[in-house]
């Protein structure tokens, strides 16, 4: 897989949060992202990127910085 989902993904949480937003920054957390927000943040993986994000997934750990995103869009697409 290309950076490609690592420009998508960068460039829809910087449009939610209202400012650029670094990699590995916080981005759930820190409340930089509210949970509106963070549904919506779902909702464009799953169409942007054919995967499925399951209950299972929905941790912390998974969606509070761009880096943790894009690994488990590469993770569900069976990129690496």
């Amino acid at each position: 897989m290309t950076d490609a989902p690592e420009a998508a993904i960068t460039a829809y949480v910087c449009r939610l949060a209202g400012r650029q937003v670094e990699p590995h920054e916080a981005i759930i957390s820190s409340q930089l992202l509210e949970s509106i927000a963070a549904v919506q943040l779902i909702d464009f993986i799953e169409r942007s990127f054919a995967v499925v994000v399951d209950d299972e997934d929905l941790v912390l750990a998974n969606f509070d910085s761009v880096d943790a995103i894009v690994a488990l869009v590469r993770a569900k697409s069976g990129a690496t």
